[in-house]
């Protein structure tokens, strides 16, 4: 054997390239289908020195006790549908006893363990007869002495207790889903006193819960939070008032997920001096009101944000919309922002407000503080009423957001649209924008682009995708035009279609007349001149060059 396959580092990088390239399933397709475990198995079976770095990574990650249980004694088990595909959907039955010495096969590989996802798509009874044979045969008490992450997706109350085999000392993620009984909350306990190590937790609550459950589970989510150090991301439904101020605290908290700020608002007032979410940069928070996120963001201070997401249930006028930007733009460090996403209140809410709603449009001076934001990438903002913008923001909009890839401004029909010549503003300062949701007047199209042999007209290649909502549009040809020669690589054009129209809508819709239609027909004609222009710029260079010079 060569020299070098006996370095560990070595054999470490060729297996894992080896885990990861699957091209010789399917030469002509991307390398998309599942790991190549059947070679590593080969190999582990091949050389002494080979077998523990392949089996390692062979049995890293597993995604049902399936495997495992089959290493028993094969007089023991029997397969209830072997022709099932899904392992998930797979079923084992016992037939025989099993003794201790059955089960050292199965150590031997669940100590190389290190993920360990529970799922299940049956009734518990299907996987009950597993668990509880691991509970009363099993030599040890924990399954997987080297486990670090465990992902409990299934919701079945007969199968919780039996966690208690899966929960490591050493392990780093934990994602929790928790079934509607509270007595099943006592494994926050346990985790913050006998799993120190735990950086992730996500715990996620049942789809059919009480208001005595959600207060149940935050009192022991802050409980949990009270008794741990080194969190670095945790998801939780709720958490009590006393929380926050722990959560704001913690010097490690990077990545932090509420998904109901309702039960147990954030306090108004900061009782704390100490600097507030000191590391956080992903910040995910809903709740009923666009206030209280804003709380919420009042205890961030020069706090390291990349992402913010906010979701209300409730409406929010543009003067809380303003506040609310003001209130991340105080406490975020501006260059290190680069996603926002932000969604306002429900469909329900428009037969709410009724006549009033002017006060809930989205304007220009409501935007103004995203502006402040030079290192944005992706910007989305929904809202149930409409989203007015005009010129002037638009060309200010592309000279602060020079990285941006992605921008959606999604509402009703609007009552204030810029025209159609300012998506050249992106084309010449977004060089990044691959995608644009925007509604614009492109009733008036721009004078046409320079022909080829005068200046050159202002390009942008990134943008491959444009929601256009209800824009209206009058000519498909000229805006076509304009389209493939600002952005020649557009590809798909989005159009809202109107469910509830007048006769006259009607009747242009079913003649193909429609806005709808109309942005169908520029949708097909794009790629088609964008093709042309190519061939006749191509033309007219070669036309140009001097005698024996070489086209690029």
């Amino acid at each position: 054997m060569h020299r070098c396959l006996e370095i560990q580092e070595v054999l470490q990088i060729i297996f894992e390239n080896l885990h990861r390239d699957h091209s010789h399933y399917f030469p002509h397709l991307p390398p998309t289908p599942p790991a190549d475990r059947g070679s590593l198995a080969r190999i582990a079976r091949t050389c002494r020195g080979f077998s523990d770095i392949a089996l390692d990574i062979l049995w890293r990650e597993q995604y049902s006790l399936l495997h495992l249980l089959k290493c028993l004694p094969s007089h023991t088990w029997e397969m209830v549908d072997p022709t099932t595909f899904f392992i998930s959907r797979q079923k084992i039955r016992f037939r025989a006893p099993v003794r201790t010495p059955d089960w050292d096969r199965v150590l031997f590989y669940a100590r190389r363990v290190q993920t360990m996802s529970v799922y299940t798509q049956l009734p518990a009874g299907a996987w009950l007869e597993a668990v509880e044979l691991l509970a009363i045969s099993l030599p040890v008490t924990t399954l997987f002495p080297r486990l670090r992450t465990l992902k409990w997706a299934t919701e079945e109350p007969a199968l919780f207790p039996y966690i208690r085999m899966f929960l490591s000392p050493t392990l780093k993620s934990i994602d929790l889903h928790f079934p509607s009984d509270s007595s099943r909350l006592s494994v926050l306990s346990y985790l913050s006193s006998k799993v120190p190590s735990l950086a992730i937790v996500n715990i996620h609550r049942p789809p059919q819960h009480s208001p005595e459950f959600d207060q149940q589970l935050a009192e022991e989510a802050t409980i949990f939070l009270l008794a741990v150090r080194n969190i670095q991301e945790f998801t939780v439904p709720a958490v009590l008032p006393a929380a926050y101020e722990r959560l704001a605290s913690l010097s490690s908290l990077k990545r932090l997920t509420i998904e109901n700020l309702d039960g147990c608002p954030p306090p108004d007032v900061i009782t704390s001096d100490l600097p507030s979410f000191r590391s956080l940069t992903h910040l995910h928070v809903e709740g009923s009101t666009i206030q209280l996120v804003k709380n919420l963001l009042q205890w961030c201070e020069r706090t390291p944000l990349e992402s913010f997401y906010s979701r209300s249930n409730a409406p929010a006028t543009g003067a809380v919309v303003y506040d609310l930007l003001v209130t991340l733009s105080d406490g975020c460090i501006h260059h290190r922002l680069t996603l926002i996403d932000i969604q306002l209140g429900g469909l329900n809410a428009i037969v709410a407000i009724g006549p009033n709603a002017t006060a809930y449009e989205i304007l220009p001076a409501t935007l103004r503080p995203l502006l402040m934001f030079p290192n944005l990438s992706s910007f989305t903002i929904s809202s149930p009423f409409s989203v007015s913008l005009d010129n002037d923001f638009i060309d200010a909009m592309s000279i602060a957001w020079p990285k941006i890839e992605t921008i959606s401004f999604r509402g009703s029909t609007t009552t204030s649209r810029p025209i159609l010549s300012a998506l050249s503003t992106f084309a010449l300062r977004c060089p990044h924008l691959r995608y644009l949701e925007l509604e614009f007047d492109a009733s008036t199209v721009p004078q046409g682009p320079h022909p080829p042999t005068q200046a050159p007209h202002v390009r942008q290649t990134r943008l491959v995708a444009l929601d256009v909502g209800d824009s209206p549009i009058e000519s498909p040809t000229r805006v076509a035009h304009f389209l493939s020669a600002t952005f020649p690589d557009l590809q798909d054009i989005t159009a809202n279609r109107t469910q509830d129209l007048t006769e006259e809508e009607e009747e242009l819709d079913q003649t193909g007349h429609s806005a709808y239609h109309k942005w169908r027909e520029v949708e097909k004609l794009v790629p088609l001149l964008a093709a042309a222009r190519s061939e006749e710029e191509t033309f007219w260079m070669a036309q140009t060059q001097t005698p024996g010079e070489t086209a690029p």
